[in-house]
């Protein structure tokens, strides 16, 4: 799933930052940068598996900060946030899904896939 994610993240349509900056001015919709995109690629990541009462559970995600410093995130601004309004859209960015699609296209993939890990596991058990 992390991998179409990384695919679609690379799909991303860009503009420049002027082109944002132009938008801003003229109240219209902004779009993804260069860089912005570069900090969703590099922040995406796989935690590790957590056992919570039988249940594992893997959790992907964004973490940190992309190059585009402002006012307001000094540091750069969270890839979190910036993923969440790339897939969601606001009032200053229209929408780009990225997550839902892959997790639609690779679901099917990824529950065959633990079925057969289970199935092996349950074979050991029962031998």
């Amino acid at each position: 799933m992390a991998d179409q994610i990384r695919e679609n993240i690379s799909n991303l349509k860009t503009v420049s930052n002027a082109y944002n900056i132009n938008a801003y001015r003229n109240n219209t919709s902004a779009g993804i940068t260069i860089k912005q995109k570069q900090g969703l690629l590099d922040g995406l990541g796989i935690a590790k598996m957590q056992d919570e009462n039988g249940y594992l559970n893997v959790k992907v995600g964004f973490d940190g900060y992309n190059a585009v410093s402002t006012m307001k995130y000094p540091k750069g601004q969270p890839n979190q946030l910036i993923a969440r309004v790339t897939e969601n859209g606001s009032s200053f960015m229209d929408k780009q899904p990225f997550i839902r699609p892959a997790i639609n296209a690779t679901k099917d993939k990824a529950l065959e896939e633990m079925q057969r890990v289970i199935d092996e596991e349950v074979k050991k058990i029962m031998v």
